[in-house]
């Protein structure tokens, strides 16, 4: 029988219950203005239930296992550059601590109710849940543009991918790696004592083969940014020739003149650029006009207590000290019987490396398969020897990122040495 009792009739947690099924923002907009019912159910409702309808919809859009990244990149983006604060961020979303068991949904309503106490207004809390999905949004976007660029690259190397077809697995480690690297970029701004604790701290929380997936998403937004750069400065007059009115920061080692305008020193330029955040980096990203990028390319004027690290000291996130001193048999290269060595190696993996980046994991076999040499070859050789993720190639193929069941094992070795 078809229901006909008045929509004003309805109990306001049923009305709460539609809302919260909404995919997005913007359908709670038109929503909210479609029918008074709505409206009064939203805004002159408990915060509570405010408050539970938009969690909601943003769990309609950001996949759960994803919540503490999100949250992770949001809180850092506020404390950008103050040290106490991002350790305290990377120790409550994104280390392991030995007695608990991870929970995603768990650790975002933990930080929901540590939020909620330290703002006035329930506002703040739904500007932080638009503030990720649209973020989220974004990381989306990037994802297909990262992986359209480098599918036609592995075809060249005889693995064939598909953008429509790329596994649930595949897609969940683009999205962690580039909420991974934003919390990483937004260490940036840290002196460079403070910045490599923050650092080894965070590169903790994964284990080495998880790192390299934030290595290439650095990589990639790295290789945009700096093309950008260079098509900047290229149409730049005022850059190409030596000026009395630069000036030199000292704490930042770069060039700006008057105007406040970055002028050289492009590592530490790109470095400025991805701390600023993903907003700032899409629409640059995206710029195709000089006076757009000349808006975007200004250096910071006035007094910073902080220096900028480089990028370049990304890459120490992908060794892991731990493991210096064990020698990889040559089974384990294989997936196939980790034996003993397997055990020591699950020391070194994280619960929050999921399912999806175990030991034995594709990605974990790709990381092994890249970057191990065969003891018996090179007796002397320990685990630090043996492991030197520094190719950009790798990265630029984000070869820890994509699943290779399909892929012969041999075949995959072949591949990754011509990378």
């Amino acid at each position: 029988m078809a229901f006909t009792q008045p929509i004003q009739k309805l109990p306001v947690h049923v009305i709460s219950e539609i809302l919260g099924c909404l995919d997005n923002w913007k359908q709670l907009a038109i929503a909210l203005q479609s029918h008074r019912v709505f409206n009064n159910a939203f805004k002159d409702g408990p915060d509570r239930n405010r408050q539970e309808i938009c969690r909601k919809i943003l769990l309609n859009q950001v996949a759960t296992r994803l919540l503490p990244y999100a949250v992770a990149s949001l809180e850092s983006s506020r404390r950008n550059g103050d040290f106490s604060k991002i350790d305290k961020i990377i120790s409550d979303y994104l280390v392991d601590t030995p007695s608990e068991t991870f929970s995603p949904l768990e650790i975002f309503r933990k930080w929901e109710e540590t939020r909620r106490a330290s703002v006035p207004r329930m506002t703040d809390l739904l500007s932080d849940y638009v503030f990720m999905t649209r973020e989220y949004a974004l990381i989306t976007s990037l994802r297909i543009d990262m992986a359209s660029e480098i599918i036609p690259v592995l075809k060249q190397y005889g693995i064939e991918k598909n953008i429509k077809t790329m596994t649930p697995t595949e897609i969940f480690r683009f999205d962690r790696a580039f909420f991974s690297a934003l919390t990483c970029f937004h260490c940036c701004p840290l002196s460079h004592f403070d910045g490599e604790k923050a650092r080894d701290k965070f590169e903790l929380a994964h284990s080495s083969w998880v790192n390299e997936q934030m290595m290439c998403v650095h990589a990639f937004l790295s290789r945009k940014l700096t093309n950008l750069w260079e098509m900047y400065t290229m149409h730049d007059v005022s850059m190409t020739d030596a000026r009395p009115d630069r000036l030199f920061h000292q704490e930042y080692n770069m060039w700006f003149d008057e105007r406040g305008i970055l002028c050289d020193d492009e590592s530490t330029a790109i470095t400025w650029l991805l701390s600023q955040g993903l907003y700032f980096i899409s629409e640059a990203y995206r710029a195709t006009d000089h006076k757009t990028l000349s808006r975007l390319f200004r250096f910071p004027t006035g007094d910073s207590g902080h220096a900028l690290w480089s990028p370049n000291e990304l890459g120490g996130l992908s060794r892991d000290d731990r493991l210096c001193d064990m020698v990889i048999e040559p089974h384990v290269k294989s997936c196939k019987a980790l034996g003993e060595d397997g055990i020591m190696l699950q020391r070194f993996a994280s619960q929050r490396d999921g399912d999806e980046d175990q030991v034995g994991s594709d990605s974990f076999c790709s990381w092994m398969s890249a970057h191990y040499v065969d003891p018996c070859d090179y007796p002397d050789t320990r685990y630090d020897n043996l492991f030197v993720p520094n190719e950009p190639t790798l990265w630029n193929c984000a070869y820890v990122m994509w699943d290779f069941k399909a892929v012969a094992s041999d075949k995959l070795d072949s591949v990754f040495k011509k990378m």
